[in-house]
């Protein structure tokens, strides 16, 4: 809640009312549905991956976690909430790049939460993830279904 907060406080109004609309959200939604989801270990992450289990066991997780930019008020901030300087001003690095993931498939970069998938600045990362797709789905494809997929498009 904390990051949540600081985000809202840094990049929205400057003022109490934005504290205030951020505490009455939590208040009435008993929380945060969709970020506290997101926890490793949640009932949603779990049922998720059990529904992903045989869709396409080609396809492997990719993370990319970041490290914000940022200066003055907003790194004095974070650096608070956080403790380090290991985040993306939403998400700990730690966090989104898990140690049980291939380091192959951990994409380290140097933004915030909010800029991921901006295609100015991140066009190197896109670019990685882009190839590490391609090669599950495409190349990795068992040889029975690559020559299905064949005889459907020649036939």
């Amino acid at each position: 809640m904390g990051a949540f907060v600081v985000e809202a406080s840094v990049h929205g109004a400057k003022d109490i009312t934005a504290l205030v609309d951020v505490l009455s959200y939590r208040y009435a939604h008993k929380g945060f549905p969709g970020i506290e989801d997101l926890k490793p270990g949640s009932d949603f992450l779990n049922r998720l991956e059990e529904q992903e289990k045989g869709v396409s066991p080609n396809v492997k997780i990719v993370a990319i976690g970041g490290r914000a930019q940022v200066g003055g008020a907003r790194a004095t901030i974070a650096k608070r909430v956080f403790g380090n300087t290991e985040h993306d001003q939403v998400v700990r690095l730690r966090s989104s790049l898990p140690d049980f993931l291939d380091p192959e498939r951990r994409i380290d970069t140097r933004c915030t939460h909010f800029e991921y998938f901006d295609e100015a600045t991140q066009k190197g990362v896109l670019d990685q993830i882009s190839a590490l797709l391609k090669e599950d789905l495409i190349e990795k494809v068992p040889a029975s279904r690559a020559a299905r997929a064949g005889r459907a498009v020649s036939g």
